[in-house]
């Protein structure tokens, strides 16, 4: 083959590929299009009786009582997360929250339809209790406004991307989260990964700590859902309890008369994007727990946390059985650190 033969089979291929990938981005801004147009339906069909105003005003009241912020440390970290609350703050005032999950401020924690939500989707579809429990769990509300999936309307990407994680989670260490007594979150976004949860049949105590900023939010959604939100669990053996904290002195109230019982710590890129000083608080009160489900950024501002999350495994003790690995549709990026405690915690199925 001559050069200038071989130069035009590579200039073909090339205008090939072009006109795949514009056919495949025309169809995806169609399916976004109709995506759009099924959360309007909802918006409009199931919206006010989802949210009334009396909640809308309540959501107001905790944000507008919250203390003054003060200015951020030395971290990289601190001054983010910051910003974010000062922002966020204001549009909860200025803002229909109705429509929460469009706000720009929320866009780091909802990720509605990244390149690897299909994999993940397809993941779940094909897994063995696809029809029996996820396909009903993953279903969407109309709170917040989420956006639908544009390869699945029924669920949203966030919806789908935080039933991924639970899967593998499932899949990798037999055990069902759902199954627990009970669970403590790290940054729990807007609630829902509880809310999934108490889909999947979780009847326990469910506690999650995060910004005062986004405890309120989180008791605005999960309430919307008709889900108990209390000021102060009763323990176990009452039923599903949901409890919002933002100190860890609240923390604290809450693990010191703990029963023993199965206990989960869960952490889905909150914990690596955390200033260190809270991060090793929060790994000091973790020791007595029997169940682990971390997702992680190799690296976070100025913090390596593949180092970090080897050294708390270390310090969480020898009896749990870790799985540290890359998720296969990330690239190499995120990774998933599970881990079960033996023989505390049997496998579930």
């Amino acid at each position: 083959m001559s050069s200038t033969s071989g130069l035009a089979t590579v200039r073909t291929y090339d205008a090939r590929g072009a006109v795949a990938r514009a056919a495949r981005q025309l169809r995806r801004a169609g399916l976004r299009t109709v995506a759009e147009a099924v959360a309007l339906f909802r918006r409009l069909a199931r919206e006010r009786r989802a949210i009334n105003d009396t909640e809308i005003a309540a959501l107001r009241s905790s944000i507008r009582a919250l203390p003054a912020l003060l200015p951020a440390g030395s971290s990289e970290a601190e001054a983010t997360w910051l910003d974010c609350r000062i922002r966020f703050r204001r549009q909860v005032l200025s803002e229909d929250p109705r429509r929460f999950l469009r706000w720009p401020v929320l866009r780091p924690m909802y990720r509605r339809d990244a390149p690897y939500i299909a994999g993940e989707l397809a993941y779940l579809k094909a897994h063995r209790d696809w029809a029996s429990r996820w396909r009903s769990a993953v279903r969407e509300s109309a709170v917040g406004d989420p956006r639908p999936f544009f390869d699945y309307r029924r669920s949203s990407g966030n919806l789908l991307d935080q039933a991924y994680h639970v899967c593998r989670f499932e899949d990798v260490t037999g055990v069902r989260l759902s199954s627990l007594d009970f669970i403590f979150e790290f940054g729990g976004g807007y609630g829902v990964l509880c809310r999934l949860l108490c889909e999947l049949g979780f009847q326990g105590t469910f506690a999650i700590f995060d910004l005062p900023e986004f405890g309120a939010l989180q008791r605005f959604y999960l309430r919307a859902h008709g889900l108990p939100v209390v000021s102060r669990p009763a323990g176990k053996g009452s039923g599903l309890e949901i409890v919002t904290l933002s100190t860890l002195d609240e923390l604290d109230a809450l693990l010191g008369p703990r029963p023993p019982e199965r206990a989960a710590f869960v952490a889905l890129s909150s914990l690596s994007e955390t200033p260190l000083p809270l991060r090793e608080a929060v790994i000091a009160r973790l020791t007595s727990f029997d169940a682990f489900a971390v997702s992680y950024q190799p690296r976070f501002c100025e913090v390596d946390n593949v180092a970090w999350f080897g050294a708390a495994r270390m310090r969480l003790g020898g009896d749990v059985d870790w799985s540290d690995q890359p998720l296969p549709q990330r690239n190499g990026g995120t990774r998933h650190l599970f881990g079960v405690r033996q023989p505390r915690i049997g496998k579930s199925r």
